[in-house]
């Protein structure tokens, strides 16, 4: 991240990743450089933050997004978080240059507005999240499922008001009719893939984030249990101690031309025929599984 400051042309600040990295700050345009800060709390998963932001006005204020929100007003030296109240995993902010007390950050959880320099924040209760994918049911009408990034999974039917509250069923939610359809979650979690079984409206698969897990859900008894291959929860362990190796989002898909059979992924590609209760690996590892990697 590198930005200039709105009050002085040479007053220049960069984010920079590296083993001796963190803040830098340079008066000269970048011409000299000092270190400022090297907390991690502004520089970890640098790959996914590195958002630095200078004011519009005040020379020594700026701010760093990652997954909190801090704000320096010391030239970067200290830095006070300024997220509470509102969602975390921050990715930009618009400060008014008119008014650098009116500011609009984006993070994970959609928009939130302050008007106060960050001492609170609006409410996230508007429409603005982020899905991973998408997919139908065979409800009529039918329901459209999906994952929300730091969310959870949902579905909801594609029709305002609509029934097919079980079992495929139609209709309005009118006298005679089932109830309309309100919002609910197939099972997963954050970037997971949604598969309805297309044997059953009321039976979903659906993934979660670092391969854990793969969940089959009836939503018509509540009864939720792990099908994963590989039931393994790995966070925090180096690839090459992974019998399985779980990508971040993985492939849970029915084959199209049998309803019987599910798919999904590791660095193996495994195949059901019972609904997650015994898997196949029906291929060789199609990664380049490299040890120096």
């Amino acid at each position: 991240g590198v930005p200039v400051t709105g009050a002085d042309s040479n007053g220049v600040y960069a984010l920079v990743e590296n083993d001796n990295g963190g803040l830098f700050a340079s008066d000269d345009a970048g011409a000299t450089w000092r270190l400022v800060n090297t907390n991690r709390d502004i520089r970890q998963r640098a790959f996914y933050y590195t958002h630095v932001i200078a004011d519009t006005k005040a020379r020594d204020t700026v701010y760093a997004l990652n997954t909190g929100a801090y704000r320096s007003t010391d030239g970067g030296k200290t830095m006070t978080g300024v997220g509470a109240g509102t969602h975390g995993d921050h990715h930009d902010l618009w400060i008014d240059p008119d008014n650098p007390q009116h500011l609009v950050i984006g993070n994970d959880g959609g928009g939130a507005v302050s008007m106060a320099g960050g001492s609170g924040w609006t409410a996230q209760d508007f429409p603005t999240a982020q899905y991973y994918h998408v997919i139908t049911t065979k409800h009529i009408p039918y329901h459209v499922c999906g994952a929300q990034q730091d969310g959870s999974t949902v579905c909801l039917p594609n029709e305002t008001g609509a029934g097919g509250g079980g079992r495929g069923g139609g209709g309005g939610g009118g006298r005679g009719g089932p109830p309309p359809v309100t919002m609910y979650s197939p099972g997963g979690s954050e970037p997971g893939y949604v598969a309805p079984d297309p044997k059953d409206v009321d039976v979903f698969f659906a993934g979660g984030n670092n391969g854990s897990f793969l969940v089959r859900t009836n939503r018509r008894t509540g009864q939720s249990r792990e099908v994963h291959p590989y039931p393994r929860m790995f966070s925090g362990e180096p690839a090459s101690a992974i019998p399985e190796r779980v990508q971040w989002t993985f492939p849970i898909v029915f084959s199209p031309v049998d309803p019987n059979v599910l798919f999904t992924a590791t660095q193996h590609v495994w195949k059901t025929t019972n609904g997650g209760q015994d898997w196949t690996k029906i291929s060789n590892d199609l990664t380049r599984a490299d040890p120096k990697t």
